[in-house]
This record gives structure tokens, C-alpha cells and sequence, in this order.
């Protein structure tokens, strides 16, 4: 993923620690078990997840922290940002 791409994500969703080996971010994401779901997004790019708050401020939708190799949370990013959860 070319800089530019990192640094439009990280513009939009707020990563935190850019630049370093270890990023976190915090988006509200759209899944019906949270539960068992976000962690089985987070473990496709073997990143770590916990679930800030069920009703997160996008509507209604779990607010989750993810955290992990920044290379990895980007390309998580790029893929959520493309509409796939």
C-alpha cells in the first residue's frame, strides 16, 4: 500500500501511533454477533480487538478497538473502507 493510501486512512478513521511498528484504531463496525464476529475480523490480519461499547456513535453499531502491526491495521483499513467487513 502506497503512503499516500495510509496517510488518506488514517486521515479519515484516526490511527493513532502512525508511523511506528504498533497502531491502533477505533471505528464502528457493522456486524450482527459482535461478539463472535469481530474477533474473527480482527484475527484475518492478526490484529487484537476489543469492543469499546456495544452502541458506538455511528448509529448504533459496536464501537471496536483494533491494535496491532500498523502494516496490518492499514491493510484492514483499506479493505474495510472498500465495504468489506
Amino acid at each position: 500500500m502506497n503512503t499516500e493510501r495510509m496517510a488518506e486512512l488514517s486521515d479519515i478513521y484516526g490511527v493513532q501511533d502512525f508511523g511506528q511498528t504498533i497502531s491502533t484504531v477505533k471505528i464502528d463496525i457493522v456486524c450482527s454477533d459482535p461478539r463472535t464476529e469481530v474477533p474473527a475480523f480482527a484475527s484475518r490480519w492478526d490484529l487484537n480487538s476489543q469492543i469499546v461499547m456495544m452502541k458506538g456513535p455511528g448509529g448504533g453499531w459496536p464501537l471496536v478497538r483494533f491494535t496491532g502491526d500498523t502494516n496490518q491495521i492499514f491493510q484492514m483499513l483499506d479493505h474495510y473502507d472498500n465495504g468489506g467487513v
